[in-house]
């Protein structure tokens, strides 16, 4: 199926909250789908104003020290970000893959202005696409 990379963009942020609304249902966590809501609904104004590096790091250290289901809203949304950057090679799933290693933070404090800029843009047109699908599954 060929789709454009704002299809994939979009099916891909879709995927995401709809399986994340989802599963804090099952889990009764309705309060935690308000946070995920604010956080997304925040980080392209937060990137905007002081770049995706400082949006990350603030998501890193608000998850300082918890892994896989401990983490929180910010923690998971890093993932995501980390994911669609920097998926596996060859894999149709990840088309934007703009770093090598699968490790977002480093890639973007070390790396070449034009990949962060790259990047930047392109977390703001995932950011977007989220930011449509949580009004609708998680406000």
């Amino acid at each position: 199926m060929n789709r454009t990379l704002g299809q994939k963009r979009a099916h891909f942020a879709l995927n995401f909250i709809k399986q994340k609304s989802k599963k804090l249902h099952e889990n009764k966590k309705e309060k935690d789908k308000e946070k995920y809501h604010t956080l997304i609904r925040k980080a392209p104004a937060t990137i905007l104003q002081n770049g995706l590096g400082q949006l990350l790091a603030f998501w890193l250290a608000d998850n300082e020290g918890k892994k896989g289901e401990n983490r929180k809203p910010s923690g998971i949304l890093y993932d995501q970000l980390n994911k669609w950057l920097c998926g596996t090679v060859n894999n149709n799933d990840y088309p934007c893959r703009i770093y090598e290693k699968d490790n977002l933070i480093e890639e973007v404090m070390g790396g070449e202005r034009h990949k962060y800029m790259r990047a930047q843009q392109e977390a703001l047109a995932l950011l977007d696409w989220m930011k449509k699908f949580a009004e609708a599954w998680l406000a």
